[in-house]
C-alpha cells in the first residue's frame, strides 16, 4: 500500500461514505471505476454504497452513466479464490454451505443429537476464525495444558477431537467448509501468486467500509488486500474493533476525523404501560426524524425480542406512514405460530397469567366464546389471578 486514507466516523455523523465517494472520483477521472474493489461485511451494506454512490454521481457529477467499481464482501473473494484454485486443478474440491456442516458432525457422533452437533458447528467457526494459524492438534494440546479440571479438559479435548474428525472426513469427501476456504485466501502461496482472483482484475483503489468488529480471520484478509493496493481508504466507527485493529497494523497512516451532525447531549430514555404503547412511541420519532429529513435506510430499530413486537411493528408503522425493511422475518413470528407458542407455555410453564390471557383473548382460537375474549383481561386482574391452572 503506497497511500492509506483512515476516516473516523463518530455517533451521529450523516453521510458518511460522502468522503469516501469524494477520494474515489478523485483518484478516477473519467467516470472509470472498474479499478476500485469496495469491501463491506454484506450484501446489504454493499448494494447501499452503489446505490449511494449512483447518487453522489448524479447529484455532484452530474453523471447517471459510468463504469461502477466492484463490491465484495470478504465471503465472495474467498469464494473466487476457492473457484479460482479449483479451476486450476489444485485441492480442496467443491465448498460446501454452512448448514451442512452440522449435519456431517451429526453423523459423526453417530445419533442424532442435532443440538450438539449445532454447537460443535459453532466452535469450529469461531476457532477457525480466532486461532486461524494453528492447527487442531495443537489447539488439542493448548486446551491439555490451559484447562486443569480434568471433567472440563477431557470434555474440551473430545470436542476438538471431534472437529479433527470433521477436517479428515471434509479431506475423504474432496470438500471444502467455508471457513477453511477464508483460511485459504491468507496462505501466502495464494496471496502472491499474479494470478490470484481478486488481484488479477486489476484493482488500484481498495475502500474498506462497514465492518464493526472484524475476526482475526477476516482482518487478516483485509490486511492482504490493503498490502496489494495502491490507495486505501477505510471508514471505520469510533471505539470499533476495526479501527483499533487498524491503527495497530498500520500506525502510520493519514487519519481524518469526520464531523458530529447529530448532536445530542445523552440518550433518550422514555417509559411506556404497554408494547403496543412503546411501538407507537418509536414510530412517531421515526416520523418526526422523516420529516426533518433523515432518511429511511438511516435509521435503525432494534428489538430485544423480534418475534414479540414484530405483528404490531407491521401494523403500527404502516399506520404511521413510516417504511421499514424487517430483518430476520420467519414464519416463528407469525401470529398463529406466536399463539401456539403461548398455549405450548400454558401447559408446561403452568399457565402463566399473560400467555394464558393471551391465549383466551387470541383470535387465533375462535372455540373461545367472543364473551370471554371481551372480558377475560379485566376479570383476571380483578379476581387477582397470578399464575396455576386451579386459579
Amino acid at each position: 500500500m503506497k497511500h492509506g486514507t483512515l476516516f473516523i466516523a463518530p455517533v451521529g455523523a450523516r453521510n458518511r461514505r460522502a468522503s469516501l465517494f469524494k477520494e474515489i472520483t478523485a483518484a478516477h477521472p473519467g467516470n472509470d471505476f472498474s479499478g476500485v474493489l469496495f469491501l463491506g461485511p454484506n450484501n446489504f451494506s454493499l448494494s447501499e454504497a452503489e446505490r449511494q454512490f449512483f447518487s453522489h454521481m448524479k447529484k455532484q457529477h452530474g453523471a447517471s452513466a459510468y463504469i461502477p467499481f466492484r463490491s465484495l464482501t470478504i465471503r465472495q473473494a474467498a469464494s473466487m479464490l476457492h473457484e479460482s484454485s479449483s479451476a486450476e486443478g489444485q485441492e480442496g474440491g467443491d465448498e460446501i454451505s454452512e448448514h451442512i456442516r452440522p449435519l456431517i458432525l451429526c453423523e459423526i457422533l453417530k445419533n442424532t443429537n442435532i443440538g450438539y452437533a449445532r454447537i460443535l458447528s459453532e466452535l469450529y467457526r469461531k476457532t477457525r476464525h480466532y486461532v486461524f494459524n494453528k492447527p487442531l492438534s495443537r489447539i488439542k494440546e493448548d486446551i491439555r495444558e490451559l484447562i486443569f479440571e480434568e471433567k472440563a479438559r477431557e470434555r474440551a479435548v473430545r470436542a476438538v477431537e471431534i472437529l479433527e474428525a470433521y477436517e479428515a472426513d471434509l479431506e475423504t469427501r474432496n470438500v471444502v467448509d467455508p471457513v477453511d476456504a477464508l483460511r485459504d485466501f491468507t496462505v501466502g502461496a495464494y496471496c502472491n501468486t499474479p494470478l490470484h482472483p481478486i488481484t488479477s482484475y486489476g484493482f488500484t483503489t481498495l475502500v474498506i467500509d462497514g465492518f464493526f468488529d472484524p475476526t482475526p480471520l477476516e482482518m487478516e484478509i483485509i490486511k492482504i488486500l490493503m498490502d496489494r493496493a495502491d490507495k486505501a481508504f477505510v471508514l471505520a466507527e469510533e471505539d470499533s474493533g476495526t479501527l483499533s485493529s487498524i491503527r495497530s497494523k498500520y500506525p502510520g497512516m493519514e487519519t481524518r476525523h469526520m464531523k458530529r451532525d447529530l448532536m445530542r447531549e445523552k440518550p433518550g430514555c422514555y417509559t411506556y404501560p404497554s408494547i403496543e404503547d412503546e411501538v407507537e412511541g418509536i414510530a412517531r420519532h421515526i416520523k418526526k426524524l422523516l420529516l426533518e429529513g433523515m432518511k429511511p435506510w438511516e435509521i435503525t430499530v432494534s428489538f430485544a425480542a423480534l418475534p414479540k413486537y414484530l405483528p404490531m411493528v407491521r401494523r403500527i408503522f404502516k399506520k404511521y406512514g413510516v417504511p421499514g425493511n424487517v430483518s430476520q422475518y420467519d414464519l416463528s413470528a407469525a401470529g398463529p405460530v406466536t399463539a401456539l407458542n403461548e398455549l405450548l407455555s400454558c401447559i408446561s410453564e403452568d399457565y402463566p397469567r399473560n400467555a394464558f390471557l393471551s391465549v383466551l383473548t387470541s383470535p387465533y382460537f375462535p372455540m373461545i366464546p367472543g364473551v370471554l375474549k371481551e372480558r377475560a383481561v379485566s376479570y383476571s386482574y380483578m379476581a387477582g389471578i397470578i399464575k396455576g391452572k386451579e386459579s
